[in-house]
């Protein structure tokens, strides 16, 4: 069994983030990875018999069906946007279908290849395993594994730059993805790269997805 990945994702619920996140799940996250967030806030929002043990290390991992839920997140001064709610939650849901048959399918008349036979059968993911087992299709031994990407949230407070490049040590993180605005020289001389920052300072691979705005 392939070891548990923990593949984080740097995002501030903007549209440049949600465009790393989107290619995040599509490009890298697999089977049994576990797809962590790492947003960062400025001032801090917590209880106040939490607040040095959360201000040092962040929040705990909050998973999605908690994140999800709007007054669990007021507690920790988050508002996740919908689109970006709508991501992890279909990534979560999605499914790996291994399918694999011994024999020729008689019900379709023909042989068909793997790589066309798994194209024809690509609409299966949005089936549940009873589904699939009460098909017309059930005697060609399909088999079926969820893909058991499980999501979480891990929140800091203060600098943007550092708190995500401890996040890497700190949950740890096998790698990383941060999405990149595009800014002109002027821009970025002005404000700073966060990530021109993570890619020089962090300890793991870091992918940086670059939006044009």
């Amino acid at each position: 069994m392939e070891d548990c990945r923990r593949v984080g994702v740097a995002i501030d619920f903007s549209p440049c983030s949600r465009k790393a996140l989107e290619w995040t799940v599509n490009n890298i996250v697999r089977k049994g990875d576990h797809l962590i967030l790492v947003t960062v806030l400025r001032e801090g929002h917590y209880e106040e018999g939490e607040a040095q043990l959360w201000q040092a290390t962040g929040s705990p991992l909050i998973p999605l069906i908690e994140f999800t839920e709007p007054h669990t997140m007021k507690k920790y001064g988050v508002n996740p946007d919908p689109e970006t709610l709508d991501i992890v939650a279909t990534a979560s849901r999605q499914k790996e279908v291994i399918l694999k048959f011994t024999v020729i399918m008689s019900t379709l008349g023909f042989t068909v290849h793997r790589t066309r036979f798994e194209l024809l059968f690509a609409f299966l993911i949005l089936f549940d395993v009873e589904q699939i087992r009460c098909s017309p299709f059930r005697n060609c031994n399909i088999y079926i594994l969820t893909m058991q990407i499980t999501v979480l949230l891990k929140i800091f407070w203060g600098d943007a730059r550092e708190k995500i490049c401890e996040s890497v040590e700190g949950i740890p993180l096998e790698c990383l993805v941060i999405g990149n605005r595009g800014l002109g020289k002027i821009k970025r001389a002005i404000m700073g790269s966060v990530s021109n920052y993570v890619v020089n300072n962090a300890t793991c691979p870091v992918t940086v997805v670059k939006i044009h705005d």
